[in-house]
């Protein structure tokens, strides 16, 4: 497991999302030591190795945008706050109501590109692994999941480093 116990990404993180980031690297480095009990071959989609840290990455985000006021603390604790809503450039514009932070980040962070890696992040890492969608299978391979787990830990660090 990597060691980023000392990452300005992984401090912000509350417990219960370092928990989860740290199954994810758990479960990857499991299935990457040659004495697995597990039938790797028989494994075609590791997208769960990911799901964990997707779902701290919520967390994270949603932290995030309540510290810089991008959405209120009643957002914030919602059930209904959603991030893929929040960060989708090509919402229409009658959805972009006051939960839509797209936009403020833009506005607010010196690196224009900000904005976009978050919604590729969340829509590679997230949206992408762990809906199902008929017309097409996306399966992640072991090092998919590895790329998908750096993609996460990398988008942090960026977020944190966008001084608002």
């Amino acid at each position: 497991m990597p060691d980023f116990n000392h990452q300005p990404w992984y401090q912000f993180l509350d417990e219960g999302m370092r928990d989860l980031v740290n199954l994810s690297y758990l479960l990857f480095d499991s299935l990457k030591v040659e004495n697995c009990k597990l039938k790797i071959r028989e494994i075609h989609d590791f997208s769960f190795i990911v799901f964990p840290m997707a779902k701290a990455y919520e967390g994270f985000l949603k932290k995030w945008f309540f510290a810089n006021a991008f959405i209120t603390e009643y957002q914030y604790k919602s059930d209904h706050f959603r991030i893929g809503k929040a960060l989708n450039p090509s919402l229409p514009a009658r959805f972009k109501n006051d939960g839509y932070v797209y936009d403020q980040i833009v506005a607010a962070c010196p690196d224009p590109h900000l904005s976009d890696q978050l919604w590729q992040c969340w829509k590679q890492s997230r949206n992408l692994a762990f809906h199902y969608f008929p017309h097409h299978r996306y399966f992640l391979t072991l090092p998919e999941a590895n790329a998908r787990l750096n993609q996460l830990a990398a988008s942090m660090a960026a977020v944190l480093s966008c001084r608002i």
